[in-house]
């Protein structure tokens, strides 16, 4: 496990809020119809993320598609997630989501801010899961 802390960023593509029971599901369901089906869009990268977030304690909104400028046009047939500064312990999946996600929830050391988490999918390299902290935000600019 490592840490990061990530500025305000944005991403484009397909959503759906369901019960957090369902997000491994859904989320799984939203990469097969990307897969099928991409968006034409124009992202910063090959990079596919999927952005979990958390409007209440039962529901999440998953968030599949590319990282994407934050002024760029919203399409009417597309969603974006917003996610704020934040602090992450940051994971590489060895396996698959599911498998890596079951060991993230058997961590009882993280301090979990239940605001935005997101998993990474680079068209080369390892994917990674990366699991929003709570404490504060220090981004240095130079």
């Amino acid at each position: 496990m490592e840490f990061a802390t990530l500025p305000i960023f944005r991403v484009m593509g397909i959503s759906q809020t369901v019960v957090r029971t369902d997000a491994i599901t859904t989320a799984q369901q939203l990469q097969q119809q990307w897969l099928a089906s991409p968006p034409h869009m124009a992202g910063f990268s090959q990079t596919l993320y999927c952005v979990y977030q958390y409007p209440d304690e039962n529901k999440v909104k998953i968030t599949l598609g590319k990282l994407v400028a934050n002024d760029a046009t919203l399409p009417e047939n597309l969603s974006d997630a917003w996610i704020a500064p934040q602090n992450y312990a940051v994971f590489t999946m060895t396996s698959n989501a599911p498998e890596t996600w079951l060991h993230i929830q058997q961590q009882p050391e993280l301090n979990r801010r239940f605001h935005a988490d997101f998993e990474t999918y680079p068209h080369y390299g390892a994917a990674k899961i990366y699991v929003g902290l709570v404490g504060d935000v220090r981004i240095i600019e130079e």
